[in-house]
């Protein structure tokens, strides 16, 4: 297996609580996926995690797509967009896994995702906040 666990640290922080708690519980389920995937559980209990993280990761979307429209943030379509894509990609997987999509590429996916996603794309919107000196309340 290639994929690897993410250890959360500062590089992954915005700087908005609410947002890098929620970031903090997607990577522990992420990991919980690596443990699974490593013979810790099953392929079932693989499906039962995965979904789960879907279903986190969508009130996070939620949350964060409030956040963007408050300070009105100019690229939120597109940041939408690639919320859009994760979720359809992984319910695909969760869908097709068993079928003919191997528990690598999904975590590879998911880890490179993430990765890129806190790290460059959440962290624009907050410097775009930042640039623009808005004063928001989460």
């Amino acid at each position: 297996m290639k994929a690897r666990k993410i250890n959360w640290d500062k590089t992954f922080s915005i700087g908005q609580k609410p947002i890098d708690e929620d970031h903090i519980q997607i990577l522990k389920i992420y990991n919980d996926l690596i443990d699974i995937a490593q013979g810790v559980g099953n392929f079932d209990e693989f499906a039962r995690v995965l979904s789960d993280m879907t279903t986190y990761a969508l009130k996070h979307f939620e949350k964060e797509e409030a956040y963007m429209s408050k300070m009105n943030y100019p690229n939120i379509e597109s940041h939408i967009e690639f919320h859009r894509h994760y979720i359809y990609k992984v319910a695909m997987f969760n869908i097709h896994y068993r079928i003919d999509t191997e528990i690598d590429e999904v975590l590879e996916f998911i880890h490179h995702w993430w990765v890129h996603h806190i790290q460059k794309t959440d962290m624009e919107y907050e410097n775009y906040k930042l640039e623009n000196n808005i004063q928001i309340d989460f």
